[in-house]
């Protein structure tokens, strides 16, 4: 998995850009290239982003704060 190495070997933030960077570039694409196909790569894209950040130690202290 592409995400996975891209982690361990740069790191959670680089892995989360790519991600970001692929929701991008499916999201403004989809009409001019191939369609629903590219909105479900996005949506792909998407999950294992909130995957990354829900897995950050960041997002649950934040999380831990909202409840103060």
């Amino acid at each position: 998995d592409v995400i996975k190495t891209l982690e361990l070997l740069r790191g959670k933030e680089a892995a989360k850009e790519f991600c970001i960077g692929n929701v991008i570039k499916y999201t403004i694409r989809f009409d001019k290239k191939n369609g629903v196909e590219d909105l479900e790569k996005a949506e792909t894209y998407l999950a294992r982003l909130k995957e990354l950040v829900s897995e950050s130690p960041r997002n649950t202290q934040e999380a831990a704060h909202d409840d103060v």
